[in-house]
């Protein structure tokens, strides 16, 4: 019976089972949903059992397909492992590679590094994955991304973690703001001003939120956007203040449209690190990725 299920129908059931999507399957696969359909209905037919339980657009594993799981997914990463090693042996970078990044680096930083990469590399096909921070940490545990970028260190120990370089917080109010003209304010001001913040799971708001615990501020108000573009527009449009990224704010600083406000703390400061799984067998692809990251964005 095993015999006659093909490495095709495999690799789709362990695609639709990490993801638990036949669209993402599709789109990960790069191939198209009906082929991904078509593919698991034979696997099932071939061993007799349905695999999935479907629920709407998503599909879960039922207790069948939880047997099979662990004995394809070890065939999928072998069959990886030997086109990996192929391609060392060719001396190729080729293939396809995806990153995950939080929303400052995926944003401000990757993409002109990637513009060099590819121009190196064309053979390489990329996919970016720009997540909030513990979405990258779970797509790089998943092996769903090689690499993973983000602004914080991450929060468990599975992970690898390199750090690229500093990212600056800075406080900021739109041009009509009583603050504009301050030469220096108090964090506990921040108590009576509305303040603008991503969401929870936000490694920028968690430090924010840490900063101002620490100094015993708690802003009367907060408001929350899922961007960071959004949070600059709702600041340039009053609405309220915010702690951006200094990579995020610079034209619009040049322009204007926000101005920075000097506080009486020292500067908010994270790390942006480069993930990756412990001990991992990069493809030669992003293995040639993680090295040009790491030249272009290590501190010199």
């Amino acid at each position: 019976m095993i015999s006659l299920v093909t490495l095709s129908q495999l690799r789709a059931f362990a695609s639709v089972a990490k993801s638990g999507s036949f669209t993402r399957a599709a789109y990960e696969l790069r191939v198209s949903q009906p082929y991904v359909s078509g593919q698991i209905s034979a696997l099932e037919k071939r061993l007799g059992l349905p695999l999935f339980n479907r629920v709407g657009r998503k599909a879960y594993l039922n207790e069948a397909g939880k047997i099979v799981f662990p004995y394809v997914e070890a065939i999928d990463e072998n069959l990886k492992n030997a086109e990996r090693s192929l391609e060392e042996f060719r001396g190729l970078i080729i293939g396809h590679v995806t990153i995950a990044a939080s929303s400052i680096p995926g944003t401000y930083i990757l993409p002109g590094i990637l513009q060099q990469f590819l121009t190196k590399h064309p053979d390489v096909a990329l996919s970016i994955q720009v997540k909030d921070t513990l979405q990258v940490e779970e797509l790089v545990l998943k092996q769903q991304a090689e690499l993973g970028v983000i602004a914080s260190h991450p929060i468990g120990q599975e992970l690898a973690a390199e750090m690229l370089c500093v990212d600056e917080l800075v406080l900021v109010v739109g041009r009509g703001h009583h603050w504009t003209k301050a030469s220096s304010v108090s964090v506990r001001d921040i108590d009576q001003e509305r303040l603008i913040l991503r969401e929870y799971s936000s490694g920028t708001r968690i430090l924010i939120e840490e900063t101002l615990k620490a100094a015993h501020a708690s802003p009367r108000a907060r408001v929350e956007f899922s961007n960071n573009d959004a949070i600059k527009e709702a600041v340039a449009a009053g609405l309220g203040v915010a702690f951006l990224s200094e990579r995020a704010i610079r034209s619009d600083i040049e322009l204007k449209r926000l101005v920075p406000v000097p506080l009486d703390i020292p500067a908010l400061t994270r790390a942006i690190y480069l993930l990756t799984l412990r001990n991992p067998k990069l493809s030669p692809a992003a293995s040639a990725l993680y090295n040009i990251i790491t030249e272009k964005m290590r501190p010199s």
